[in-house]
């Protein structure tokens, strides 16, 4: 079954530094494994509407061909490098799951 990796945004700190900081990101980000497995399903700049609860600035959804390459990917040494950068501007949750397909 797919796995998926869902990021969301849910508050920027640090307007001033935030572009500076995701170009940090991007570029550990990109050197994470695997990256021809994964298709973005979303990513900045995606239309979304929040129907219930919290508030988010942005949602990113990634799919991996299993719930085990995503989980691979996200604690991948190159991938938890960049996860700072992005982190010392904004306040962001994670997850992983497996879909049902």
């Amino acid at each position: 079954m797919a796995g998926y990796v869902i990021i969301i945004r849910e508050q920027t700190t640090d307007k001033a530094g935030y572009a500076a900081a995701l170009a940090k990101y991007t570029e550990h980000a990109m050197q994470a494994p695997n990256l021809d497995r994964i298709q973005p399903l979303a990513t900045r700049g995606t239309r979304f509407e929040v129907m219930e609860g919290y508030g988010a600035e942005n949602v990113a959804l990634l799919k991996f061909p299993s719930y085990d390459e995503a989980l691979a990917w996200y604690r991948s040494d190159a991938y938890q490098a960049a996860v700072p950068h992005r982190q010392s501007v904004a306040r962001f949750r994670a997850f992983v799951l497996e879909g049902a397909d």
